[in-house]
């Protein structure tokens, strides 16, 4: 006899071992073993890419297609970390929760490097967008960190290259020895807005409001420079990072995300409800 706390805990593991899934689609397994969402992926947003030049970090640029960036990163970094997502939720059907576990993707890859007996680090990571819109490059994150003096280049040199490589920046700004540079488009028109500083990096799980805004404020395309001086010397910088996001892209992968993952958890629950009782037992 199972009662009390015993009884939901079994509740919930049957719906854990009942309601997990394969990777290519969300579906029920074991007894009730039927895909019931055949097409794991809808059909891509008509906006597509939307950068207007090629714009990149190492040479990888938005739009480029997953193998190449891989292929490029690597010959850089050597060996990378790769992370993946996947469509997953809690529901609550009559009292009773379930796991679901959709499809799964790469959402990002990461090279670092470090140097001077690891007082140098280099590290970078290159974002995909979902399978549904290509999985190609969504965004990039660099991060270098000077914590040795003979490391640490000149402040003034690095900005001139900063801007030789992007170009004159739409938003700049100075503040306590850190310089941020901020670089946006709608579509090829370069947009003048308030503020770009707060641009987080562009992982499809994790709503990134700041980039959301800037695509209400009418941004295709965001890059993000900025660094520090150094403590010990403040003509050079001791930490500098770049972010470039196809925010456009960005924004309907979030969408496109949001529909598969509640598609997959209407189909769930239509299953469930649709499970006929079992039959009485002779009394």
């Amino acid at each position: 006899m199972i009662v009390g706390n015993q009884r939901q805990g079994f509740a919930c593991r049957v719906a854990l071992i009942g309601f997990v899934t394969a990777l290519s689609a969300f579906a029920i397994t074991g007894a009730l073993a039927e895909d019931i969402y055949s097409q794991p992926y809808p059909k891509a947003p008509s906006t597509g890419f939307s950068t207007p030049k090629p714009f990149d970090v190492l040479g990888i640029s938005i739009g480029m297609p997953m193998d190449v960036a891989k292929q490029k990163l690597g010959a850089i970094y050597g060996k990378l970390e790769e992370s993946s997502d996947n469509f997953s939720d809690v529901i609550d059907v009559a009292n009773q929760r379930y796991w679901i576990h959709g499809p799964g993707f790469v959402s990002f890859i990461k090279g670092v490097k470090y140097s001077n007996n690891n007082f140098t680090v280099d590290s970078t990571r290159i974002y995909f967008s979902l399978p549904s819109s290509g999985a190609g490059v969504i965004g990039a994150d660099r991060d270098l960190g000077y914590h040795a003096l003979e490391d640490q280049p000149n402040k003034d040199g690095f900005l001139v290259g900063v801007k030789t490589k992007y170009g004159e920046p739409t938003y700049q700004s100075e503040s306590d020895g850190r310089v941020t540079l901020c670089w946006a488009y709608n579509g090829t028109t370069p947009i003048k807005i308030d503020d770009c500083r707060n641009v987080s990096w562009p992982n499809i799980q994790k709503d990134s409001g700041s980039i959301i805004n800037l695509r209400k404020e009418g941004v295709t395309l965001n890059i993000l420079a900025e660094f520090s001086a150094s403590d010990q010397d403040a003509t050079r910088i001791d930490y500098a990072r770049f972010v470039i996001v196809d925010t456009a892209r960005y924004a309907d992968d979030l969408a496109d995300y949001q529909k598969i993952l509640d598609d997959g958890k209407n189909a769930v629950v239509s299953k469930i409800k649709a499970i006929a009782p079992g039959e009485v037992p002779k009394l």
